[in-house]
């Protein structure tokens, strides 16, 4: 290994670790992916990746990453996407899928690739390393150096073998964890669905219909225009994250208006506040005995 291959990859488990981190702060399986290739890229070292999905005998690219300095990068990282070859025709993928493990390739045959994306990939070797979720492999993440005159060796089929195991389980987290959200989602759609009807039919002592539109504009006037936005989109079962993007603010600006309604409106739970706000037990009550317990953590913070 040449001193200035040395240098480059020196600390490779470092950069893995590092990669991994900034990789998990994605805020969803999606945004694993999406993060990916510029991890390879930025913190790994390499100097172009691509994200391929495998569909039954297919490849798939879906991202590729190109230097920025490329004069026409965006166009063919636009035109690659997308494009399909047969895994019949790809050896060092094939080998990649079969034993489950990282393949450096030295000399890359390009012959089986549109003539475009031959003459881009040119003839630098690269690394091909499978990516599992729940132990069955679903894409292919590759990697090279783009020709700039340093070797591939084993230190880089192992880096990139490492990242993509690592990428592997952020997925698998990352999955249970939005598939439990819109697990909590629905089942709060169907509580306050419930809660709405119960409110809607009334009871002996509960209040009536205009009763109920009475306390609405009641809650209304202690809210900021802002905070009944808020309080609205919570209503309809969203959570910080949806709220924050429908009304293009942070979670944490999200965050301290739930806050501030849970204050004036007295309430100790978020379903407690859409309660009231639907026309449930005014401020400074106990709820209607109609009232469901939405499935959160910590009231302000929690992402139902």
């Amino acid at each position: 290994m040449t001193l200035v291959h040395r240098s480059r990859r020196e600390g490779g488990l470092r950069r893995v670790r590092e990669a991994l981190r900034r990789v998990g702060d994605a805020q969803s399986a999606d945004g694993v992916l999406e993060m990916a290739l510029t991890q390879v890229c930025s913190t790994l070292g390499f100097r172009r990746a691509a994200l391929s999905r495998i569909d039954r005998d297919t490849l798939i690219v879906e991202q590729i990453r190109i230097p920025r300095e490329h004069r026409e990068a965006a166009r063919l990282e636009e035109q690659v996407a997308g494009l399909t070859f047969p895994l019949s025709v790809l050896a060092a993928e094939r080998r990649a899928i079969e034993t489950v493990a990282a393949v450096l390739v030295e000399t890359p045959d390009r012959s089986a690739l549109p003539h475009e994306l031959a003459r881009l990939m040119g003839h630098a070797p690269y690394v091909v390393a499978p990516l599992a979720r729940h132990g069955e492999i679903h894409w292919l993440l590759h990697a090279d150096d783009n020709g700039t005159g340093t070797s591939m060796g084993n230190e880089d089929r192992e880096c990139l073998w490492a990242f993509a195991e690592g990428l592997g389980f952020a997925l698998e987290s990352r999955t249970a964890r939005d598939q439990q959200r819109a697990q909590r989602s629905r089942i709060n759609d169907v509580l306050l669905a419930a809660e709405r009807a119960a409110l809607s039919l009334g009871a002996p002592g509960d209040r009536s219909a205009g009763a109920a539109r009475a306390g609405d504009a009641t809650v209304r006037s202690m809210l900021t225009g802002r905070e009944v936005e808020v309080l609205e989109l919570m209503a309809r079962g969203g959570t910080n994250r949806e709220i924050a993007g429908h009304l293009v603010i942070s979670e944490g600006t999200v965050k301290s208006h739930v806050a501030s309604i849970l204050r004036k409106l007295e309430a100790h739970t978020r379903s407690e506040a859409v309660s009231r706000y639907l026309g449930g037990a005014p401020a400074g009550q106990s709820a209607s005995r109609f009232a469901v317990k939405r499935i959160d953590g910590d009231p302000c913070t929690a992402e139902a």
